[in-house]
């Protein structure tokens, strides 16, 4: 099977989507197979300017509309195959009164997809983990676009994933007439895709510390420790995101351990303990003197520097930038420091900076418009032969 990368995927999705060919994703878990699906149907309902939700959110209210007024809508119906019964996609069979002849009577999410001007992406999850009973009726779906006896929208993309057979050997193996029926993809992890996307969203020393170790980001550890994966990653820096002083903080320990395994915690607790010896007076005093540091400590000022600035956007925000305040000398001096790295590891910072709007906005005012940093403008032109975004 082909083995393709998130970047990899994002711009071949559009391709099959408009050619209404099904695609399927096979993974380990935790790497962002759902995630990166999702992301698409957002660009997707984008893309058409309709009205992005997500089915299974809906309050009945919200799905009769969208049933009545589909051109409005692009939805994301998230089905767990391993969940259901045949019935919970073609529907139940009803007779019709003086008839004789059966109709099904589908679901909500059935009934929104095959209507003429619907849009939407149904997600298949876990499709190797139902029964062979359920993968008989995805065929007509995946391959005809007919769900029970309607047809799906034009519009309608349809996808799947599951897991690896070395990750879960209790699988089913799909049937070969299922399989041909889709476009498919192994997906493989790059940690190069997922620093880009987790940069700005994430806590800035997490962030840095997996940017320093990117084996920190996926690792197996065949059940001698938690395995680590950037789903688990991300579920640190949302749990840390209220604790005070991270290294000391005897709680930190039970939820980083918890979410990705004692082996992380302990080289991330290692990683912090550089951190907060780092003397920052003594770096903004003397920034050129950053680049003689230690390789982990480069990581760490490049954590601690975003970590400021964001600190300080959510504190005083731009308008104070712009008045010359106190806070705006601070802010210049972590600029300068920043400025002070070697390309790389300021593009490390950058990176995510400039997924947050309002600091990156900060940081191109010092640069570009305010009189008091026209040193830091020639720095950086100096040092980088180029122009901030």
């Amino acid at each position: 099977m082909k083995q393709i990368t998130i970047s990899q995927l994002k711009q071949i999705l559009p391709i099959f989507d408009q050619a209404r060919y099904a695609v399927k994703l096979t993974g380990t878990y935790g790497i962002g197979k759902s995630e990166v699906v999702y992301q698409y149907a957002q660009e997707k309902a984008h893309r058409e300017g309709r009205i992005f939700v997500n089915w299974n959110s809906l309050s009945i209210e919200q799905k009769d509309d969208a049933i009545e007024n589909p051109s409005k809508y692009c939805a994301f119906i998230d089905f767990r195959l391993a969940q259901c019964d045949p019935s919970d996609l073609r529907g139940i069979p009803m007779p019709v009164q003086k008839k004789e002849y059966l109709i099904s009577t589908p679901y909500s999410w059935a009934l929104y997809i095959t209507q003429k001007e619907s849009s939407g992406l149904v997600f298949f999850d876990e499709n190797n983990l139902c029964t062979n009973l359920v993968s008989a009726s995805c065929y007509q779906i995946i391959n005809d676009r007919v769900i029970a006896d309607r047809a799906i929208g034009e519009k309608v993309f349809i996808m799947a994933a599951g897991n690896s057979i070395q990750d879960n050997p209790e699988i089913f193996e799909e049937p070969l007439p299922l399989k041909d029926r889709f476009v498919e993809y192994e997906l493989v992890f790059s940690a190069a895709d997922w620093l880009a996307w987790a940069a700005g969203k994430i806590n800035p020393l997490i962030y840095t510390f997996c940017a320093w170790k990117k084996s920190m980001i996926l690792h197996h550890n065949d059940g001698k420790d938690k395995d680590v994966t950037p789903r688990g990653v991300v579920r640190v820096s949302n749990c840390l995101a209220g604790i005070d002083d991270i290294e000391k903080n005897p709680l930190s320990d039970i939820i980083i351990s918890g979410c990705v395994g004692t082996g992380w915690c302990a080289q991330f607790k290692a990683y912090l303990k550089n951190f907060n010896e780092l003397n920052w007076k003594t770096l903004i005093k003397n920034p050129d003197k950053v680049n003689d540091l230690n390789i982990d400590k480069k990581y760490a000022v490049i954590g601690g520097i975003v970590e400021k600035l964001f600190d300080l956007t959510k504190k005083v925000g731009t308008k104070s930038i712009k008045a010359k305040t106190p806070e705006a000398e601070v802010f210049m001096d972590y600029c300068k420091l920043l400025l002070s790295f070697d390309t790389e590891m300021f593009v490390l910072g950058k990176l995510q900076l400039a997924n947050s709007n309002e600091t990156n906005t900060m940081f191109t005012i010092n640069l570009m418009i305010n009189p008091i940093f026209k040193e830091l403008k020639k720095m950086f032109q100096d040092r980088h032969s180029a122009k901030i975004d």
